[in-house]
């Protein structure tokens, strides 16, 4: 789907517990990369900002009591 981004864990076998795939298409190219948790945050809201839209099967992101992101 174009102007979308889709966050992901990443599955590649050597990949941290805290360790993402960000991915994004802008209608032309599809782009991923792997981040952190907070990347992962940072992207999101960026990207959201830029007018693009969560996938569906997109992991969520939301900020605990603490302030701390979690994924849902």
């Amino acid at each position: 789907m174009a102007n979308s981004y889709n966050i992901s864990r990443n599955d590649y076998r050597f990949a941290t517990f805290d360790e993402f795939m960000f991915r994004w298409d802008d209608g032309t190219q599809e782009t991923s990369i792997r981040v952190s948790l907070h990347g992962a945050t940072k992207l999101a809201e960026a990207f959201k900002s830029f007018g693009y839209e969560q996938e569906e099967d997109s992991l969520t992101i939301v900020k605990g009591i603490t302030g701390t992101p979690h994924v849902i």
